[in-house]
């Protein structure tokens, strides 16, 4: 099992390594710079086509490629303490968060990418588009 992660200004592998560090959770890691486009190196497009991190390489060499599905995965390993919740009505309320959480984090960095690194990075994927601007006093 191999875990790309990324450091900042990444929030996705962020929220991987806060899970396994509450699970009190070790896994092999290699290292993908953001600034230096290494996501979308030859090397790691081999691993996530997307060229997205974080990515998780399991053992059969299938590869989990969103930060919920890795945090799930985990969860399901080492079910003790439970992250997601126990029983439905909890896992309902842990997932419901989450889903509106990732949306409102998508738009804000798709509306107006500032930070070093997110050049050109306004859509996932290997294609380099500029990045999105809004006018002067505009808001979304």
């Amino acid at each position: 099992m191999l875990f790309y992660d990324s450091a900042n200004p990444a929030p996705n592998p962020r929220r991987v390594r806060i899970f396994l560090a509450e699970k009190g959770l070790r896994v092999p890691t290699a290292h993908v710079s953001i600034p230096a486009g290494e996501q979308r190196g030859e090397e790691y497009l081999k691993v996530n086509p997307l060229g997205q991190t974080p990515s998780l390489v399991l053992d059969d060499a299938s590869v989990l490629t969103e930060s919920i599905a890795i945090c799930r995965y985990f969860e399901g390993l080492h079910p003790e303490p439970a992250l997601f919740g126990v029983g439905a009505q909890d896992i309902r309320g842990v997932v419901h968060r989450g889903i509106g959480a990732c949306g409102q984090s998508r738009s804000g960095r798709t509306a107006a990418p500032t930070s070093v690194g997110f050049d050109c990075q306004s859509t996932p994927g290997t294609s380099t588009y500029s990045s999105i601007s809004l006018p002067s006093g505009s808001r979304m």
